[in-house]
């Protein structure tokens, strides 16, 4: 358990280049625009870093992220809001680009 949190927490504050192109890992977890995944999952961590590294590029805009990823803009904030930590990460970052809240 304490070290899916240390993921959590990394995926959380580390940021890095985006890439162009979703990761193999998470074109397995995509069908039919929905994302498959449960906060539960070790491979959460590592999708949840590629979807902050890809919002961060993106200026946090939803809908051109779930673009670029392959889901639907509906799926991409469901994800988000999977874990609390990670919702209010991104709202704050949406905030200070006076961006409204996501809910």
């Amino acid at each position: 358990m304490a070290i899916s949190r240390v993921r959590l927490q990394l995926a959380l504050e580390i940021r890095a280049e985006a890439n162009a192109e979703p990761s193999l890992l998470w074109k397995q977890r995509v069908t039919n625009r929905r994302i498959s995944v449960s906060a539960t999952h070790p491979d959460y961590p590592a999708l949840l870093t590629e979807v902050l590294d890809l919002l961060q590029h993106n200026g946090f805009s939803t809908s051109s992220t779930a673009q670029q990823l392959g889901v639907s803009t509906s799926q991409l904030v469901k994800f988000l809001k999977v874990e609390r930590a990670v919702l209010g990460k991104v709202n704050h970052e949406r905030q200070q680009l006076g961006k409204p809240l996501l809910h």
